[in-house]
């Protein structure tokens, strides 16, 4: 069935329209006595006049979302997926105001299942006056809270300009239906994770975001004059950004900044400030950016991991602890992870008072020398027994075939239990061998922490337990697809219990692809002493690569780089490369400092030479009596003299200085031509300091610098060639030739 709305009789002032697209009524449900609508295409009603002696506006949203048996949103068109359970939501925004001087808005959305979010906007008339000498008044109040959602875990100050980092007023209509959307199906899942929860309780248990918004200005020059806006969004989860903008003529032109600091991880020791301001907002005129990533190190410079004191329920918890909730991996990283299992000798058979010492196997100190090759011991993380005396040592790196190691010289230890006496390896066996080979298994895996209950304790038994039954949570992608846990082989090639607490999943697929992973926990999938656990809010992770960007002397666009070919000419011929590693790590300045070329530069499939890197610092020239003040300048960076008598390195002090941009030098005779240039990094063309890879640019997706400029060309007369001028004044024209249109 489809409606369409037109008015409303009786009152002839307001208008009324919309439609109601593809209703599906089931007709078993309907003699049922249930809900029979059972889908709806669209829904979109609007209304606007004059009521009362003053204007009204609103619009209506709204759908229902099919979900199927794993709590994904089944797409319109998909009519082979059984659909599990069906969610009605609605979204309504509605206004009054009077003769334009004040007024209201409210907009608001909720589900069968609960509320999903409130905004609510006041404007009072003539505001309220702050002081009165500079006439300071406040008015145009917005406060709102959004429940089963939260401000986005970003990392550069380009992302701020995002949708979910605008002011509340800027959000379409289509933006806040895909954001609804969104929540209730968060909404859902915690709801059907926890059937004895309401909606309405489960909101208030799920990260929110609060808004709050006001518009400052002075009674003396009048708002439409000048006006500043401030703007606050909290998320829950740890999250900040404030906005503020200053309004000229009549909010037509304006100039913002933004503020934002993700405070998620502040118990681990670390935090993100990033900043952006734009000026003015309408045009990309001038655009300044700023970030600030902190945590704690040591005098030698190491990262230092702050002990967590977790929180408890009344009831066992989980949580993500490999990758860290909130944190960017290393595609490198997590899919060229493996381990090796290696057993030990065995003394206890001929002399029964004579057992392998745990303790100096399970301690960070290397008990295995692997052969030189693309595999190496993991140096972070300490080994796990298995059983009898093999355990497993964890590796990087991928092998076709068994790799060989050599033992440690008295790398570890034996307990005679009878003397108490301590025997190293070198000297327990003469006569053993001190090489073997292994197995390497490679592919990704994710770590899962229990945390037991308010004054409970989780004991061996209980974590053994833990790992001898269910899976307690679901692996999704970004795309919403679950992702299979391994399910063959030996229990220890699913999960093995890696710490007292922590219990780590291997997955099926050997490679995880970029993108973000979200773990959703399952309640009742685990108990402690007859207590089941309980479900908790969903944690994420981001798989990412080292990454690079054109900073100059071509300008970011929505598609790609541009510049004019007057500037490019008039200046240096060089590139401007910046090198970014996943947060947290450094780059591995060998890669880019080595022979092979990071990227290439073509023009119309002919390459340009590009030279060689070398490190630079970004400044400006700083004299007002210049023409030049202001413009950015690139110097190259080098090791001060008190350092390199320390015989400090050029990549070390690199590291130190966080230096990530690089300039590469054109052949200087080069002349642009407008036109379009195409950048293409190589697959492995750079690395950061944990071995993670750069990927390579598809070949139909090249990176495009265009440089743009006049593209006519002068014929007759020809450029450069010279005309009686009587001759041309008798004939009255010239002739130019276009290029053909693409």
């Amino acid at each position: 069935l489809s409606a369409t709305i037109t008015g409303l009789q009786g009152n002839p002032g307001l208008t009324f329209e919309g439609t109601v697209k593809g209703i599906k009524i089931d007709v078993g449900l309907l003699l049922d006595g249930k809900n029979p609508i059972i889908g709806i295409e669209a829904l979109g009603v609007s209304i606007s006049g004059n009521l009362f002696g003053g204007q009204i506006e609103g619009t209506l949203i709204g759908g229902i979302i099919n979900v199927d048996a794993t709590g994904n949103e089944i797409p319109t068109l998909d009519t082979e997926t059984v659909v599990a359970d069906r969610v009605f939501f609605i979204g309504v925004e509605a206004g009054y105001a009077f003769a334009g001087l004040s007024g209201f808005t409210i907009r608001f959305a909720m589900s069968e299942l609960g509320p999903l979010g409130v905004l609510v906007t006041a404007q009072i008339p003539g505001g309220i006056l702050l002081e009165p000498f500079s006439g300071l008044t406040i008015n145009n109040f917005t406060g709102g809270v959004d429940f089963f959602t939260s401000l986005p875990d970003i990392t550069t100050p380009g992302e701020l300009t995002g949708p979910a980092f605008q002011l509340p007023a800027n959000v379409s209509v289509d933006g806040w239906l895909d954001m609804v959307r969104g929540q209730v199906l968060t909404q859902y899942r915690l709801v059907q994770a926890n059937p004895s929860q309401s909606g309405f309780a489960a909101a208030f248990q799920a990260p929110m975001v609060i808004t709050g918004s006001a518009k400052l200005y002075s009674i003396y020059t009048s708002e439409l004059t000048f006006n500043g806006q401030v703007t606050i969004k909290i998320s829950t989860d740890g999250k900040i950004l404030v906005i503020g903008q200053l309004n000229f003529a009549a909010d037509n032109l304006s100039l913002s900044a933004r503020l934002y600091a993700n405070l998620s991880k502040i118990a681990a020791g670390e935090a993100t400030i990033l900043f952006l301001a734009k000026v003015p907002d309408q045009i990309d005129l001038i655009t300044i950016e700023g970030s600030l990533r902190f945590g704690f190190q040591t005098l030698l410079g190491d990262d230092v991991a702050i002990a967590i004191v977790q929180d408890r329920a009344a009831n066992p918890t989980q949580e993500l602890a490999g990758p860290g909730a909130g944190t960017e991996i290393g595609a490198s990283a997590i899919n060229g992870a493996g381990y090796i299992d290696v057993t030990f000798e065995d003394l206890n058979a001929a002399n029964p008072d004579v057992v392998l010492n745990q303790a100096s196997i399970l301690d960070l100190a290397p008990e295995l020398i692997l052969a030189p090759g693309s595999v190496v011991l993991d140096d972070t993380l300490a080994p796990v027994h298995l059983g009898g005396t093999t355990y497993r040592f964890w590796v990087i790196g991928t092998a076709t075939g068994p790799i060989s190691y050599e033992y440690v010289n008295q790398g570890w230890s034996y307990l005679n239990e009878q003397t108490g006496e301590e025997l190293f390896s070198s000297v327990v066996d003469a006569d053993s061998s001190d090489t073997g080979t292994a197995t390497v298994v490679t592919g990704p895996w994710i770590d899962i922490r229990f945390i037991p209950e308010i004054d409970g304790e989780l004991t061996s038994a209980n974590i053994q337990a833990i790992a001898a039954g269910g899976v307690p949570f679901v692996l999704r992608n970004q795309d919403d697809i679950e992702i299979a846990l391994k399910s063959t082989g030996p229990d220890n090639a699913k999960r093995v219990i890696v710490g007292k607490d922590v219990i780590r999943y291997f997955l099926a697929d050997t490679s995880l692809p970029l993108g973000k992973y979200t773990v959703t926990f399952t309640p009742g999938a685990w108990s402690r002493d007859g207590l089941a656990n309980i479900a908790t809010p969903a944690q994420s992770f981001d798989i990412v690569s080292p990454t690079a960007s054109v900073v100059g002397p071509f300008a970011k666009t929505a598609t790609g780089y541009t510049a004019d070919v007057t500037a490019l000419n008039g200046t240096d011929k060089q590139l401007i490369i910046s090198f970014r590693a996943p947060s947290g790590n450094a780059l591995d300045y060998a890669s880019i400092f080595d022979t092979d070329a990071e990227f290439t530069l073509t023009l119309n499939g002919s390459n340009i030479t590009v030279g060689a890197p070398e490190a630079v610092r970004q400044g400006f020239i700083d004299d007002a009596s210049s023409d030049e003040n202001g413009k950015v300048i690139y110097t190259a960076v080098t090791v001060p003299a008190d350092l390199a008598s320390q015989n400090v390195t050029l990549e070390e002090y690199l590291a130190s200085e966080g230096i990530t941009q690089f300039r590469y030098s054109l052949p200087s005779d080069l002349v642009y031509a407008p036109g379009v240039y195409e950048l293409r990094f190589g697959a492995d063309a750079f690395r950061d300091a944990d071995g993670n890879q750069s990927i390579a640019t598809p070949t139909n997706e090249p990176i495009t610098l265009v440089v743009e400029g006049a593209t006519a060309t002068l014929l007759n007369p020809g450029e450069g060639t010279s005309i009686d001028v009587n001759r041309l004044g008798a004939r009255s024209y010239i002739d130019i030739q276009f290029p053909t249109l693409p």
